[in-house]
């Protein structure tokens, strides 16, 4: 059996190879990228047009007694590499983490308003807005039923935890969906008191709205009206069509009652798509998308991870901190240092992505100009050779004199390429990657042995 020494000591090396990880992953390897990509798109192109400043077969018989520091200047070569790569890593290392989660976070709401639309727009709803209003009001209680039809004896109390994350207890929400169904299977859904059942959804939606400075429900809401009224907009209108037996009105009270349809409409729609973002992605907009999220209970509620809520606190608006889920950390490393090996893989996976994120976002504008000046310099060559196109025909030879200019242009080029590609990439699953983050840590504190003793 070890002693504590020897335990203290084998805890020390895990910290430090955690430790290492990250600095590899979140440091290292962005600033390897960066220097990777100046070389590429700016010495080489240098190179095939001077050449390399030494000749590499050059062979002489005079020795001049430094032969055997021709080992060591590569090597002092490589050190400075290495080390001058881990000094432009940290600096990227250290930016802000929100931005390209933010990106991220657009980007996946863009895709699923984009999904949500064409599937709306497949949908044979025989020219008529009442079925689409059915149709979006159901996908409306089904979300709904996520955040409140759990099983009981997966926490003390369902309707306390109801009531502490949305001010709305058990009762309170069946009593709601049992109103949006009578309203979803009445023949006319239109003439139902709208301002009270919308209430309902506001306060699910926006539980404590009152105490959020930086983002009120209003300001959400008018920012997916925009989005949703310039994808779906034409599509309701054209939707209500007469049909063959019914004639065109022209009665302003029709044209009134048609208006507030659709206006219903587009309000039911709105409200299901944020509400299926918050509980996608923890946060419907980009205001709302800080970490640890505002809206993660509503991310674990649809998961059934019941047993998890009762380590979330920062469902407050103005409690939302990261310090709670850093504080979560220190415990599991202090306690669990083994375990929090699993934390610490996938933080140097977000380290990593986020600074190759900022390693692309600072070289596509030098990638951009170096392309467009070696595409003049190969404008020119073509110019000067009087268009005789002919002449890179022997740019297969590696070492051809007329192929230098062509080979020059495609270094930057193939990096600028390269940098996009990685860009977008990258936004695609930032966000889903932090969503892990804090559920590993949750989980993990949640099972520690120390913390189940408290």
């Amino acid at each position: 059996m070890l002693n504590k020494s020897d335990q203290n000591q084998g805890s020390a090396g895990i910290r430090l190879a955690q430790e290492l990880m990250v600095d590899i992953m979140g440091a290292l390897i962005p600033g390897v990228l960066f220097l990777f990509s100046i070389v590429i798109s700016g010495v080489f192109p240098i190179l095939t047009f001077y050449g390399l400043p030494f000749n590499l077969n050059q062979t002489s018989t005079k020795t001049t007694g430094l032969e055997f520091m021709q080992g060591w200047f590569w090597l002092v070569i490589f050190l400075t590499f290495l080390i001058l790569a881990y000094t432009i890593g940290l600096i990227f290392y250290r930016s802000d983490i929100k931005i390209p989660d933010k990106k991220g976070l657009l980007k996946q709401r863009k895709e699923f308003i984009n999904n949500f639309c064409k599937e709306l727009k497949n949908e044979n709803f025989e020219n008529s807005n009442k079925k689409l209003f059915k149709y979006v009001l159901n996908k409306l209680i089904q979300e709904i039923k996520y955040l409140s039809e759990f099983p009981e004896d997966l926490c003390e109390n369902k309707s306390k935890t109801l009531e502490r994350f949305f001010g709305m207890n058990t009762k309170d929400f069946e009593n709601l969906i049992e109103e949006l169904k009578a309203i979803s299977d009445s023949s006319s859904p239109f003439l139902s008191s709208e301002l009270k059942w919308k209430n309902k959804i506001l306060k699910i939606l926006f539980p404590h709205s009152e105490q959020d400075i930086e983002c009120s429900e209003n300001t959400i809401i008018k920012e997916y009206t925009t989005i949703i009224e310039k994808k779906l907009k034409n599509f309701i209108k054209k939707n209500e069509k007469p049909t063959k037996n019914e004639k065109p009105t022209k009665n302003e009270e029709q044209k009134l009652i048609k208006d507030k349809e659709q206006k219903l409409i587009k309000d039911v729609i709105i409200l299901y798509c944020i509400l299926d973002m918050q509980c996608e992605c923890a946060c419907a907009t980009a205001n709302r998308c800080n970490f640890p999220y505002i809206n993660y209970y509503k991310y674990l509620l649809k998961r059934n991870e019941i047993d998890l809520l009762s380590e979330v606190s920062w469902y407050l608006p103005n409690a939302r901190s990261k310090n709670k889920i850093n504080r979560y950390k220190i415990f599991i490393q202090t306690h669990q240092p083994k375990t929090y090996f699993i934390i610490t893989k996938n933080e140097s996976h977000i380290r990593m992505a986020a600074s190759s994120w900022y390693v692309a976002n600072t070289l596509l504008p030098y990638t951009i100009i170096l392309t467009i000046l070696f595409l003049t310099l190969l404008i020119v060559n073509l110019i000067f050779n009087k268009y005789n196109l002919s002449i890179f025909s022997e740019y297969s030879i590696y070492n051809s004199e007329n192929a230098s200019s062509l080979i020059a242009f495609l270094f930057p080029l193939f990096i600028f390429f390269l940098l996009i590609i990685m860009k977008k990439k990258i936004v695609t699953f930032i966000h889903y990657q932090r969503l892990r983050e804090i559920y590993h840590t949750l989980i993990i504190y949640k099972e520690c042995p120390k913390n189940n003793n408290k």
